[in-house]
């Protein structure tokens, strides 16, 4: 049996009642998911999803990660936790082997991955 953890639809601003019927199926334990799918997909706000992300993090009911991505390519290559705050520098790209030394190079998204469902009371 999955664990399922509430999360109060109070604590997020800025996300319409049909945008919260809506959610509920683009969240599954342990498949990631970004700011820019739920706008792409549902039609709710960047800022209003990302606090969304941020918040189930809060609330213990999912990690957050940011991908990072150098200016090498468009694929994201590596997952950092959130709580670990950006890519420490130098780093040396993966892909390119290329030492990075200016933040300037890197990019990164939110990711979100639930780590138990999630019901939106």
């Amino acid at each position: 049996m999955t664990d399922v953890g509430d999360f109060p639809k109070d604590a997020v601003s800025g996300i319409t009642p049909d945008e919260w019927e809506h959610l509920a199926s683009h969240f599954e334990v342990g498949r990631d998911i970004m700011p820019h799918v739920l706008g792409a997909s549902i039609g709710i706000e960047y800022r209003p999803a990302r606090a969304l992300l941020l918040a189930l993090g809060m609330f213990g009911l999912a990690e957050n990660y940011l991908y990072v991505y150098h200016v090498c390519t468009e694929a994201p290559l590596k997952a950092r936790k959130l709580s670990e705050g950006f890519e420490p520098l130098p780093w040396t790209c993966p892909y390119c082997e290329q030492s990075v030394v200016s933040r300037s190079e890197l990019r990164y998204d939110l990711v979100c991955r639930p780590t138990v469902a999630i019901r939106f009371v």
